[in-house]
């Protein structure tokens, strides 16, 4: 027996009466069984300290969902950060969606249109070229319909609260600056206490709210823009920005003072002031 590396020899086998032609070894090194002429097999200990061979471990996927349910339009934030391999390091990230959607990163953010049933599906593969999955399922369900009142009667004192848009043109073209000015005025008495609400409804007919998040200035979600209003005379924009394309369509604007803790969308009586109301309507193209 030699070795392969240096020529050198090992070790010599003595036993068989004619010419050996065939000879195997154990997997581990520590065996070998050879085979003559007349059939004679013999099995040898070769003496060999050979290390056992390795098992390559696959990777294992590992990822959340955030979040893992709500309604439509969804956007879900996906992030494989627990994924891990016990011998090796995860080379590629390949996200897929049910309904088409792709990423090839750690995380990432997709957007679920409709309502229904999705899944998400993450295959990592590592620097040995083993691959690991993981599936997880997320529901969507159809948004809420929400109705903005009517003006009411205001069961208080004139002038108590007055809101108004301002700078607004009845149409604009795609590329012009959409600035929008809310003007508001609130005189009102120690025992009353009051929130601002503002929304749009776009062209599909469906409502936006404006919150108090600077990051996330509308949402879906019934909500008010300020809580306790205190007394004021002050404006802010709503609106400051090009318009570009793909954006036309009509879009009316709310805003009203509503009583404490009270949502307008249910309950029309809580309005504490006028309801401003507003259209415009924004080009989809240039040639319009």
């Amino acid at each position: 027996m030699w070795s392969v590396s240096t020529g050198e020899e090992i070790r010599t086998f003595t036993g068989h009466t004619d010419g050996v032609f065939s000879v195997a070894f154990s997997p581990d090194g520590q065996f070998a069984l050879s085979g003559d002429f007349y059939g004679e097999i013999r099995l040898w200990e070769t003496g060999l300290n050979v290390p056992p061979t390795a098992v390559l471990q696959p990777p294992v996927a590992v990822f959340t969902v955030s979040p893992s349910s709500g309604e439509a339009p969804l956007i879900v934030t996906l992030d494989a950060k627990d994924t891990y391999n016990s011998d090796g390091t995860i080379n590629a990230y390949q996200w897929s969606s049910s309904d088409g959607q792709t990423a090839t990163s750690r995380t990432a953010t997709l957007t679920l249109p409709n309502a229904g049933t999705y899944a998400i599906s993450l295959v990592v593969t590592d620097n040995d070229g083993l691959t690991g999955t993981q599936q997880e399922t997320i529901t969507v369900s159809e948004q809420e319909t929400v109705t903005v009142p009517e003006p009411v009667t205001v069961p208080v004192t004139s002038g108590f609260a007055v809101l108004e848009f301002k700078g607004l043109k009845d149409f604009y073209q795609v590329g012009e600056k959409v600035v929008i000015e809310l003007i508001e005025t609130v005189n009102r008495d120690k025992y009353t206490r009051i929130d601002l609400w503002v929304a749009i409804k776009l062209p599909d007919n469906q409502f936006l709210y404006r919150t108090d998040i600077p990051l996330h200035e509308w949402n879906v979600s019934a909500q008010p823009h300020k809580t306790s209003v205190e007394n004021t005379e002050t404006s802010h924009y709503i609106f400051d920005f090009e318009l570009p394309e793909g954006m036309g369509g009509d879009y009316t604007l709310y805003a009203a003072y509503v009583q404490e803790g009270e949502n307008p969308v249910t309950n029309g009586l809580s309005i504490r002031s006028n309801l401003a109301i507003r259209q415009i309507v924004l080009a989809n193209r240039k040639d319009l």
